[in-house]
């Protein structure tokens, strides 16, 4: 039986306030437990020469929804396996759901990189800062967990030490990969469970929404969306749904996810997501022209085999390559489409 006709797995049942609470707590016994085991590494690496835990842990204001923040101080240079992937060359222990690269968010000489773990079931975000020596300080709130050399403490908090350290690659994080989705979906569910109304709405300014009122409006926008950029890794798709779940019962939303497979993607919905990331992006501007790329069945001129994913995203669609291989043929990318006819 293949895929598109294998029937629908059964609906989980609704989660119950026991199961939240052991959600909850296997979650954030699984982060102090990864919390301890990372210091522990890190303190035996001998490029470190200490750590800091900022963010709401380090304050001691941490919840169940509290990521993990590090500024990691190490000797320069840095290695380049240590700008290139702060968790693997640190050689930090965890299961991996995703990366998130943005080259910008890091102190001046140093590296970034958000990363999610698998912690107790639940997705938990890591965000690593590995700083030089010879400009890090503790900043306000922060918190020692422990440190070979004296670090200087700082009266500004993080951001502001961020600013006056900046990176020297401007570069951000890249909208096209599901990671950056997957990121915003489980940060505005986190401030939804909070209450946070205008962190929710700036997330979902993110997003390109109207700010939401339910889970099941992220948990919709996931599944249409995601089949549009590269391949998400399922496990991570799985974690975030079971993240809204604990959510959905913890809100008292009724609605919960029956799948932890994103719903396929029809024809219709592929031309309004890509309607939706060319009126982003600026190419759409008229609702006329709104209208026409909403109407067009792009899908329909591509060869026969192309997913629908293919078909609306804004790329060339090759539908003919000569004996060597190289394109003689093909579908115009949306956006060129579009800009030609702003020329004319």
């Amino acid at each position: 039986m293949s895929r598109d006709t294998q029937p629908p797995p059964a609906p989980r049942r609704p989660m119950g306030v026991a199961a939240q609470a052991d959600a909850f707590i296997a979650t954030v016994a699984a982060r102090d437990s990864w919390l301890a085991e990372a210091t522990a590494v890190l303190r035996a690496d001998r490029r470190v020469r200490g750590t800091v835990l900022v963010g709401s842990l380090g304050r001691g204001e941490a919840d169940a929804f509290s990521d993990v923040d590090l500024i990691v101080a190490v000797t320069v240079p840095i290695p380049q396996d240590l700008l290139a992937d702060p968790f693997t060359g640190l050689e930090l222990p965890g299961s991996v759901l995703y990366r998130r690269s943005k080259p910008r968010n890091a102190p001046g000489g140093g590296a970034y990189l958000a990363v999610c773990l698998d912690l107790g079931g639940l997705p938990v975000l890591v965000d690593l800062y590995v700083w030089p020596v010879t400009t890090v300080a503790v900043p306000a709130g922060g918190r020692v967990l422990f440190e070979h050399d004296r670090l200087p403490h700082s009266t500004l908090d993080l951001l502001d030490l961020l600013t006056r350290c900046p990176a020297t690659d401007g570069t951000g994080s890249d909208p096209q990969d599901p990671a950056t989705m997957l990121m915003w979906v489980q940060l505005a569910g986190k401030y939804h469970a909070r209450g946070d109304q205008p962190r929710r709405a700036a997330i979902c300014r993110q997003l390109r929404i109207p700010d939401i009122d339910r889970v099941d409006e992220l948990r919709q926008l996931q599944r249409t969306r995601l089949p549009m950029l590269s391949p998400a890794p399922q496990q991570a798709v799985a974690a975030v749904d079971r993240l809204l779940d604990v959510i959905s019962a913890l809100t008292k939303e009724v609605t919960v996810s029956t799948s932890l497979v994103p719903e396929p993607m029809t024809a219709e919905d592929a031309r309004q997501q890509l309607v939706d990331h060319l009126s982003g992006k600026g190419w759409i501007t008229r609702p006329g022209t709104a209208a026409a790329f909403a109407a067009v069945p792009r899908h329909l001129f591509a060869p026969a085999g192309t997913s629908l994913e293919a078909a609306y995203a804004d790329a060339v669609v090759v539908t003919k390559r000569g004996l060597d291989g190289k394109t003689t043929s093909s579908i115009s990318a949306p956006w060129f489409s579009l800009s030609t006819t702003i020329v004319l």
